[in-house]
Parts: C-alpha cells; sequence; structure tokens
C-alpha cells in the first residue's frame, strides 16, 4: 500500500470525533425536543425547523471535529456526525418500539447518510477554519 494511501479508520483522532460528536448531539437533540415540545402537526413548517436543526448540529459537529484535528478533517467530521445521528436514533429507534410505533428503516438510512454528508461539509469548514487560524497565528 502506497504511504500516501490508508485505511480510512486508521490513525483517527478519536477525541475530536467526540467531541464533535457531542456537539451535533446537544445542539441536535436541543432544536428537536424544543419543536417537539410545541407539538406541531403533520405538514408543520416546525418540522423543517427541527430537521434544519438537527442537520445544524451535524454540520456544527464536523466543523468542531475537523478543527481538533491534524489529518483528514472531512473524514472525521463524517465520523462524528454519524456517531451522533447512530446514538440519538438509537434511543428514538428504543423508544418508538416501546410506544409501539412504526419504524421507516429506509428514512433512517436516508436521513444517516444526510447527516455523514453535512458532517462532511462541516469537516471541510472546520479545515478552513484551521489554517486561517493558522495563518493568524503565525502572523502574530
Amino acid at each position: 500500500m502506497d504511504a500516501k494511501q490508508q485505511p480510512l479508520l486508521a490513525n483517527l483522532e478519536w477525541p475530536a470525533i467526540l467531541a464533535g460528536a457531542l456537539v451535533a448531539g446537544v445542539v441536535g437533540v436541543a432544536v428537536t425536543l424544543g419543536v417537539a415540545a410545541v407539538d406541531p402537526d403533520d405538514g408543520s413548517p416546525l418540522l423543517l425547523l427541527a430537521t434544519v436543526g438537527a442537520l445544524a448540529g451535524f454540520l456544527t459537529g464536523g466543523i468542531v471535529a475537523a478543527y481538533r484535528t491534524t489529518d483528514r478533517p472531512a473524514t472525521h467530521g463524517a465520523l462524528a456526525a454519524a456517531a451522533a445521528f447512530v446514538v440519538v436514533q438509537a434511543v428514538g429507534i428504543v423508544r418508538r418500539l416501546i410506544v409501539g410505533d412504526d419504524l421507516s428503516w429506509l428514512s433512517y438510512a436516508y436521513f444517516g447518510l444526510l447527516a455523514m454528508t453535512t458532517g462532511l461539509a462541516g469537516g471541510y469548514l472546520g479545515q478552513i477554519a484551521r489554517r486561517r487560524r493558522t495563518a493568524l497565528d503565525e502572523r502574530n
């Protein structure tokens, strides 16, 4: 294997991924629970707000993970978002099973990919922020 090519999960900085996942989970869950407290009807614009809030959480988590890593920021951002998504959805699935609600496995797959993609974008933004910070530090 070429020195530049490394396995996807090799040499990951798990503290960066954990920090990003925690931020993503806190932001996403806070917005979603806030909207759920209002108990919106189907088709309500508040449901869109919950989705955008969750995506903002994944984006922010990706930024945090990327900013805290030294290598492969996009990978760290995507994995942070994926970790947050899996944990939050696992709790949600258990709750739905207990209450007897239906599960839509296709929507879990779709929103999981959307979460990872948003975290990936956050990873790129975090890389930009880190480079700017490094440039500013070098000037001073």
